[in-house]
């Protein structure tokens, strides 16, 4: 393994993705990483959602780059694996319910006596404290709870679910991920202890909220849906061209809306009062989502997008999987991998990023069979007589 996190050992007891995922994230950079599972039943992530030939896809992509071993941590014996795992590793995630391992007598207290430099990330719901604790959290819930969700929609309809995927479960993990490498830094620069990390899952959620925040405390003024706009510019939305691609353009600021009429051959709108402003733009939405919906409706999808790419302005193509596997840009940046795994052959996956110049990392393995890696994993960060 190499990377910037090489030599920095992971133990993953989280489940589904959020935990594992913030894990996966320290792998694609040279952490040697322990995805543990339980015993007999491995981790619910393996049987969601779609499979080939029997292989959890989600699974082989969520876990990638990571070795697996399988506990059981109610019999003694693995109990003693893992707290030898865990005296032996830099980090462990874990994201079961609030308490679990205080009742299997696994808490902070007991694992940092064994090993006061372990950082703990714990993932849950709702966090490890408050009168929700102990309630169950996904990405819907977490969505809905951290205010997103009443934010996404039409102003005339109820709120809807904000993505076709786990939103919450990612950006947690990205979070949690960062506050790793945060803590990482203080043990090693400083204090030479670990710490605990307590991360709902819809706290990335709410700290992406940080202007309706403001705008509620400081004018007592609550988000609202906006349908496929936002409320403080215009035009701003999707409208199709004549080849049937859909495009979004956002046109945020003055300067980028002078350089949008100019393209659309309505020069003379820059100076108009209903025009000339931001504010007066949002005003006059419906005038100004015609006009782009007539304009780019009369042309074909890459004549548009090469003449608002030169005047400045923010539009792009409504991407599929179909197009993104094909597209010259995604080809250029390699944000697609290909990596060989055993049982599916070629797996396509998203790259490592963001990309690093000197000390890059890199996709070695899709996710692995459960407890593949067990003597090795044993042998290596605990010693050969152990497990």
């Amino acid at each position: 393994m190499s990377g910037p996190l090489s030599g920095v050992r992971v133990l993953d007891a989280g489940q589904i993705v959020a935990g594992p995922f913030a894990a996966t994230l320290l792998a694609d950079y040279g952490a040697d990483v322990v995805k543990m599972e339980r015993r007999g039943k491995g981790d619910p992530l393996r049987g969601l959602s779609h499979s080939k030939d029997g292989v959890g896809l989600w699974w082989h992509a969520v876990n990638r780059n990571k070795r697996t071993i399988a506990l059981d941590l109610t019999g003694e014996a693995d109990r003693e694996v893992f707290l030898g795992l865990a005296a032996a590793a830099d980090v462990l995630v874990e994201s079961f319910v609030p308490g679990t391992l205080e009742r299997m007598g696994l808490g902070y207290d007991v694992l940092s006596a064994a090993n006061p430099r372990l950082i703990l990330l714990r993932v849950s719901g709702y966090g490890q404290e408050g009168p929700y604790s102990r309630w169950p959290g996904f990405a819907r819930t977490s969505e809905a709870f951290s205010g997103l969700t009443n934010l996404t929609g039409f102003p005339d309809r109820p709120p809807v679910n904000f993505t076709a995927f786990a939103l919450a479960d990612y950006l947690t993990g990205l979070f949690g991920a960062f506050a790793i490498t945060s803590a990482l830094r203080e043990r090693d620069m400083r204090s030479g202890l670990g710490q605990v990390i307590d991360l709902a899952l819809y706290d990335g959620l709410f700290r992406m909220m940080e202007l309706q925040c403001a705008a509620y405390d400081q004018l007592g003024i609550l988000g609202k849906r906006t349908g496929g706009t936002i409320e403080y510019a215009a035009p701003v939305g999707i409208w199709t061209s004549r080849d049937g691609i859909p495009i979004q353009m956002a046109i945020g600021t003055d300067p980028m809306a002078r350089s949008f009429f100019a393209a659309i051959g309505r020069a003379e709108l820059a100076d108009d009062p209903r025009f000339a402003t931001s504010r007066s733009r949002v005003e006059h939405r419906p005038e100004l989502e015609a006009l782009a919906g007539d304009w780019i409706g009369g042309h074909d999808a890459t004549e548009v997008l090469n003449i608002l790419a030169a005047r400045g302005i923010a539009a792009a193509p409504m991407m599929t999987m179909e197009t993104i596997f094909k597209d010259a840009q995604y080809a250029a940046r390699e944000n697609l991998v290909q990596i060989d795994d055993p049982r599916l052959g070629k797996v396509a996956m998203p790259n490592v990023i963001p990309r690093l110049s000197r000390t890059p990392g890199n996709v070695r393995h899709a996710g692995r069979e459960m407890d593949q890696d067990r003597d090795d994993i044993v042998s290596d960060w605990i010693g050969p007589a152990a497990g």
